[in-house]
This record gives structure tokens, sequence and C-alpha cells, in this order.
């Protein structure tokens, strides 16, 4: 449970985090299923969060050596997103990739070759991307770069609003951290795009067509009070209290004043007083749209 910041309203409705829940939790899955077939050992990655929030806010908590995949999506020109993941889960990756049996080990920078295979296991989980996000935007992901020190990354301005998903990744006997940063803006737009949009296959709208049609034909035949009204009198509850046979009631309505038609407690209509055969009827002399 986290507590709610009024001073700090979320940036992204309901809908649209659920939007980017679904789809990060696919791309875990699809990572998990990559790293198990990949490194023979009980492998699980979940989605721990989904949260928007200034480039600052993220890189203050990082910690050094650290590893950084920068990366970018086709159609940008810099790297601006990255996945961050912890030294003891590269270190971890890196052990069993090597035949070993995995392990706590003391946190150290990757030497080149261990950078080339971490890369390696980074390029393809985020090739998962561009199918966990096909609902939402095409995304291609490009390696630009792999950093190890906070202080090196230069993705983006401290105020710019970043989208960061968290993750529990556990290899073996050990379960770390991971996140995935990118721009706000160009996934919320996708999201905007996507919500602004009927989305619906031909036979869905038809059946919903269909569906108001029957419910509005059986709500027209549904039985309401009519009733038709002069305007209200106020009086003293003592007055009314004391009324008697033969006492006359000095009624609000004016004489030239129309009648009030109701359904419920809506006015309709307004009428005036007539006969048809044997009983009392009422002429509709204009509609309350016109009587605003």
């Amino acid at each position: 449970m986290t507590n709610f910041d009024f001073s700090a309203p979320p940036l992204m409705s309901r809908e649209h985090t659920r939007m980017l829940e679904i789809a990060f939790e696919t791309f875990a899955r699809q990572w998990a299923t990559q790293l198990g077939s990949r490194l023979r050992c009980a492998t699980d990655v979940a989605l721990t969060a989904v949260d928007a929030e200034p480039y600052d806010s993220f890189a203050k908590n990082l910690i050094s050596p650290t590893v950084f995949v920068l990366f970018s999506f086709d159609g940008m020109s810099a790297a601006n997103s990255l996945l961050h993941i912890s030294p003891q889960l590269a270190l971890n990756h890196l052990d069993y990739a090597l035949g070993g049996s995995g392990g706590k080990q003391e946190p150290r920078e990757l030497t080149d070759i261990e950078v080339s295979i971490t890369r390696g296991m980074v390029g393809r989980a985020l090739e998962s991307i561009n199918y966990a996000f096909a609902s939402i935007a095409p995304m291609t992901p490009r390696i630009d770069g792999f950093v190890q020190d906070p202080q090196l990354l230069a993705v983006a301005k401290a105020a710019d609003m970043m989208l960061v998903a968290k993750f529990e990744v556990q290899l073996g006997d050990i379960t770390e951290t991971a996140s995935l940063m990118t721009p706000l803006g160009p996934i919320a737009k996708a999201l905007s795009d996507i919500t602004g949009r009927d989305t619906r296959t031909a036979e869905e709208i038809r059946r919903a067509s269909e569906a108001t049609r029957m419910m509005t034909q059986g709500l027209s035949e549904v039985p309401v009070d009519a009733v038709v009204a002069m305007a209200p009198t106020i009086s003293a509850p003592n007055a009314m209290l004391s009324l008697s046979v033969g006492d006359l009631v000095k009624l609000s309505h004016h004489t030239t004043t129309p009648l009030y038609v109701r359904a419920g407690e809506t006015t309709v209509a307004r009428a005036v007083v007539t006969t048809k055969g044997n009983v009392r009827a009422c002429l509709i002399v204009n509609s309350e749209e016109d009587n605003p």
C-alpha cells in the first residue's frame, strides 16, 4: 500500500495506468520465459509498480556501481530510455550463463566481456517490448549504450516526466530489482489516441447499436404517471389544518396561465383544460422546451 500525495496528484488516469500495467506484465512474462530457457534455473519477473515521476526523482536514488542499458525507439535520434538492473542481478545472471550455480556476490563493475554478455541478455529482453506494447503503439527498441556510473547518465533533464516500471527478478535463490524508464510524453499521447477512438469491430458496434435500440424501445413502453397541475400555492400550516367544507382557497395560478403537464417530477408540457366525451382532458398548447 502506498500513501496518496495530495500535493502531487497522479499524472495518468486509472484507465491509462491499467493499460500500461497489462503491457508491462506481458513484458515481464516474456522476459521470465527468456531467462528460464537460457539459464536453466528457477526464474520469475514480476511487475511491482508503474509510476510517472520526474527524471531527477528516479536518478537521485541510484547507487554506484550499477548497470544501465541505454536504448531508444525507432525514429528517435538519441538514447532517452534505459533498463536498470542491480549489480547483484547482473552478476548472478553471468554466473548462470557461464555454467555456475548462482548466489550472492560482492557488487563490482563488469568487465568488457561481462558487459557484452549482459548487453545480449538485455537486448533479448527488450525485444519483447514491441510485442507487449502492440496494442498501444509500435515500439522497436535499439540499444545505444552501457553505463555503470549513475553520474554519467544524461538521458533527460531533471524535470522531465518519465514513465518508470519497476520489477522484481528472481534467478534461482536470488531476487533483485530492475526498472525500465522511458519518456512519458509519447506514451501518454498514444494512450490518449487509443481511448479517444472506437476500437470495436463492426460486429461489436452492430450488437451495441441493437442493444441500444431495444433498450430505448423498451423504456418508451414503460407506463408513467401523467399529472396535470397548477402552480403551487404557499400557505401557512395552520390555514391548511383549519380548512372546512365551503372554504374558498385562493390559488397563485393565474387564469390565463396554462396548466403543467408532468411525468413523475418532470414538467414536459403546458396545457389548458377541455373535455373529450364525458371525461376531462387537456389540450397541449406548447412544450416545456418553449418555456425554459
